[in-house]
């Protein structure tokens, strides 16, 4: 299932059938698992990779798209801001990526204006 030459870390759902996050890579590359809470509203897993470049920490995000009501959006926004203040304590290069279910494009939507704002406020 892995390409040739390539890796793979993976963090699988818990609790719940199938899912789960995971990050394929090149086998060239050494990385270290970031160690991080358990969320209720996305999984999450996070790599720091070293290299001839230096140090790139990557989270990888996953948010299932049937998270209804404002009580659960303001639960995933809160939990979201928790994982940014973990990752603007890292000293390397930080890249967020992963599937929000979010609809950026649709920048009317007060769901998309909040996690905008929360990403324009962690820089």
């Amino acid at each position: 299932m892995v390409p040739e030459g390539y890796s793979i870390c993976y963090k699988n759902r818990e609790e719940k059938r199938g899912g789960g996050v995971a990050v394929i890579f090149k086998k060239m590359l050494s990385y270290k698992c970031i160690n991080l809470p358990d969320f209720k509203t996305f999984e999450v897993l996070g790599l720091t990779f070293s290299g001839f470049r230096g140090r790139l920490s990557v989270f990888t995000v996953y948010r299932p798209p049937n998270i209804d009501g404002s009580q659960n959006w303001d639960e995933f926004c809160e939990e979201m801001s928790d994982l940014l203040e973990i990752v603007v304590q890292r000293d390397e290069k930080v890249y967020i990526n992963g599937d929000f279910n979010i609809h950026i494009d649709v920048q009317s939507n007060p769901q998309c204006k909040k996690f905008i704002n929360m990403l324009n406020t962690y820089n």
